[in-house]
């Protein structure tokens, strides 16, 4: 979810009183869009962050490591209402599909390089690509 940021503009957003930004003062009812993706892929933050490598969110014992930089479903009050619905849907989906079945590339169609993919202003489009579902 850090890694291709499904809305990298996030919601737009109203400054509800006056706000100092890095020296910048930011008006009351100035509408702002937080950039998730600039969040996502900072590299004081995150070392080599173009690089797909989900062993950086674990300790040397294997557990997870939760980072206040992934905001996959934006941040604040005004977040996404139904993060805990996403995340309890993902979680239950891809547990259910991995328990059962295999996933793999189909052998017969080369997948498409994991570093492009779409970005329109709002969304991220991935690419097409096909897969194999065999049972285990």
């Amino acid at each position: 979810m850090r890694h291709r940021t499904l809305v990298p503009l996030s919601v737009f957003h109203k400054t509800n009183e006056e706000a100092i930004l890095y020296g910048y003062s930011i008006p009351k009812n100035t509408t702002v869009c937080p950039n998730i993706w600039a969040v996502h892929f900072d590299p004081e933050h995150f070392e080599n962050p173009e690089e797909f490598r989900p062993g950086r969110f674990l300790d040397g014992d294997g557990k997870f490591i939760k980072s206040n930089r992934v905001i996959p479903f934006s941040v604040g009050q005004r977040g996404c209402l139904g993060q805990q619905l996403a995340k309890m849907e993902i979680f239950i989906i891809l547990i259910g599909l991995l328990q059962k079945l295999r996933v793999g590339p189909d052998p017969e169609k080369p997948l498409p390089s994991f570093y492009i993919g779409g970005n329109c202003i709002a969304t991220y489009e991935p690419p097409q690509f096909e897969v194999v579902f065999k049972r285990r």
